[in-house]
């Protein structure tokens, strides 16, 4: 569905807008910001995961291992992008399904901790930044403004 509104009364160009456009101009900055972090840190992390599975001699075996580490890495990255892509769509539940799995994700360095010992410089940087990153994407989505916009969505529902 388009709406035709007419950029000025002396000109007759008209300037369409569709309903989707006008729905993401009012979602909050907040919640833009933390689904472009989201979506930053599901990129970096996945291709780290596609680097290591590529370059690791015992995945390119074709063993059992191999197989189970790469439906592992697949299914993580899908669940994520998926409760990513439902918080952006206004599913309140996606918003919490997501902060769930991060907390998770961040309890494993409790049974096996990072060790930074071959990694340059740059790639300990990075592997800061991204739980900071991480961090600040669930912060902002639970930011009153962004729980005003998600609580809407109940009030809009058929």
């Amino acid at each position: 569905m388009e709406i035709v509104h007419r950029a000025a009364p002396c000109r007759n160009v008209p300037v369409t807008f569709t309903l989707e456009r006008m729905k993401f101009r009012s979602v909050p900055w907040q919640v833009q910001l933390a689904t472009a972090l989201s979506i930053l840190v599901w990129i970096v992390k996945a291709g780290n995961d596609g680097v290591g599975i590529a370059s690791d001699p015992e995945v390119t075996s074709g063993t059992t291992f191999a197989v189970m580490r790469i439906a592992l890495a697949t299914f993580t990255h899908a669940v994520t992008a998926l409760l990513i892509f439902l918080a952006v769509a206004r599913k309140n539940w996606a918003r919490t399904g997501l902060l769930l799995w991060t907390v998770g994700a961040w309890s494993f360095w409790f049974l096996y901790p990072p060790s930074f010992d071959e990694y340059s410089v740059w790639a300990v940087r990075l592997s800061i930044a991204m739980p900071i990153f991480e961090a600040c994407a669930l912060l902002l989505l639970f930011a009153p403004r962004s729980t005003a916009w998600y609580s809407s969505a109940r009030a809009h529902a058929p």
